[in-house]
């Protein structure tokens, strides 16, 4: 047998003896002190939502204030090269965030990593309350991405060593709704407050963020990894709201050291198809998902939306954060009763259609053709797709990200993951009023509609179902997939 083959190989009588969430109960308790241990255990996921919300103000801060800087009577106007940049620069930087979190997760902590990457979005604010410099603003941008995208990996590794299992997916689907309530409530602030007041409000807002990691404890399964055996044990009690019962602990300490048994070389990444297949096939995914075109939409929404007798177009995209919000929100009531491929399937096909749409009304408004309230048209169908990403294929994805890796390059494979999702996010973003300018906006979507299409091919063919599949049964059906 290989080494592979016994890596994969799972003692059936152990699991059996390793204990769930499901597992912790809270027997001789009464009902209300069952309701505060309840609370307890939710507490570090509520910090990881707030610090999903904080990153949302680094996002939403874009489309509007951009709108106003271009400007010529605006305190400091930007060209359109200039918009392109601060409004792509976040993603460039999101691709060197993971590397760094690779760093930091199994070196300083979980906890410690969100508190790194929360303090440094927390330090932009004033330096974009103070510089005029668009200079400054690129590198302010860039900043944020890197915190992003140490927060990609590490906010979703805190939430599950800390959550219920069969909650998952849900609050991944709340984790997203969070981030975008933080897009939302910064198209409003940045639409309706002066430049600086921004600043000064997003400080604040994020301060609140800080204190709430600051506040939480450090997974217990990564001071099991480091040989903290008693402030480990302290942390899991102090989460279960009672002292331990039934050896839960011991068993938790054998399951994390048996885990953590084999160690994974850098060249099995590249020579075992049990680890380089997900990982190419996830990373294809990635690409495909984010050239859909999600980060040039949320970046310039404001600039591609046209003014109305109603609405500016600043106004239209704080219109835009509630519809997102209120499918972000609804979706964790929905995504654990359809299957994943249906959802992803359904999502691609949706969006593929919908940017057509969009495609033929630009096309035809570039040809001079009237076209009676185009300007809601447009909104209608960018808002749409907006809805569509943010309720099946966003949390359906990243659930089906962590779902697809073996235990051990979960890690790793989620950063190369998010390493593709950034690239993709920054060259769509950087390119779209370029292309725009130089084509026409609806040659921006005609491309958007194309990987939509593509992203139907790559899932129907090589993505297994994985809802209520073990790691086992998901990876041999990935095998006979891709073979």
């Amino acid at each position: 047998m290989s080494l592979t083959d016994k890596r994969l190989q799972i003692n059936k009588q152990q699991l059996l003896t390793i204990p769930t969430a499901k597992s912790y109960t809270y027997s001789n308790t009464g009902p209300s002190l069952i309701c505060v241990h309840k609370i307890i255990l939710l507490l570090p996921i509520i910090a990881v939502f707030f610090n999903e919300i904080s990153m949302g103000y680094g996002y939403g801060w874009t489309a509007p204030t951009l709108r106003k800087l271009e400007d010529a009577n605006a305190e400091f106007s930007l060209n359109n090269e200039q918009c392109s940049w601060i409004g792509s620069l976040h993603e460039l930087g999101r691709i060197f965030g993971p590397f760094l979190a690779l760093f930091l997760v199994d070196r300083v902590g979980r906890q410690i990593a969100l508190v790194i990457c929360t303090v440094t979005v927390f330090a932009i604010w004033p330096v974009i309350l103070l510089t005029r410099s668009v200079a400054v603003l690129y590198a302010v941008r860039f900043v944020f991405g890197v915190a992003i995208g140490i927060n990609d990996v590490c906010s979703s590794i805190y939430v599950c060593e800390n959550c219920n299992a069969n909650l998952r997916s849900i609050m991944g689907s709340i984790s997203i709704a969070s981030f975008y309530a933080g897009e939302l409530a910064e198209f409003a602030i940045a639409t309706f407050l002066p430049y600086q007041t921004v600043a000064i409000v997003n400080t604040i807002l994020t301060f609140l963020a800080l204190s709430c990691i600051l506040a939480n404890t450090e997974t217990v399964q990564y001071l099991i990894m480091k040989g903290n055996l008693k402030k480990a044990e302290k942390n899991f009690n102090w989460l279960r709201g009672r002292a331990q019962t039934d050896g839960e602990f011991e068993k938790l300490k054998i399951f994390v050291e048996h885990e953590n048994a084999e160690k994974l070389s850098f060249k099995d990444l590249f020579l075992n198809d049990v680890y380089y297949k997900p990982i190419l096939l996830i990373l294809v995914l990635c690409v495909l998902m984010m050239m859909t075109g999600f980060s040039a939409v949320t970046s310039f929404v404001s600039i591609a939306f046209t003014e109305s007798e109603m609405l500016t177009p600043n106004q239209f995209t704080t219109l835009f954060g509630i519809c997102q919000l209120v499918t972000a929100s609804l979706s964790p009531f929905f995504i654990e009763k359809f299957n994943r491929r249906t959802i992803l399937l359904a999502s691609f096909g949706a969006i593929a259609a919908i940017h057509a749409v969009t495609a033929a009304i630009y096309y035809a408004i570039s040809r001079g053709i009237l076209i009676p309230n185009s300007s809601w048209l447009i909104f209608g169908t960018i808002t749409v797709y907006a809805m569509v990403f943010s309720f099946g294929l966003h949390p359906i994805f990243y659930t089906i990200r962590g779902e697809m890796f073996p235990q051990n390059i979960k890690v790793i494979g989620g950063s190369i993951g998010v390493v593709g999702h950034s690239l993709m996010g920054f060259f769509s973003a950087k390119l779209f009023l370029i292309v725009a300018d130089m084509f026409g906006m609806y040659v921006n979507f005609l491309i958007f509609s194309f990987c939509g299409a593509a992203a139907i091919l790559i899932v129907y063919k090589w993505i297994p179902e994985t809802r209520g599949k073990t790691l086992a049964e998901i990876q041999d059906e990935l095998r006979r997939k891709l073979n």
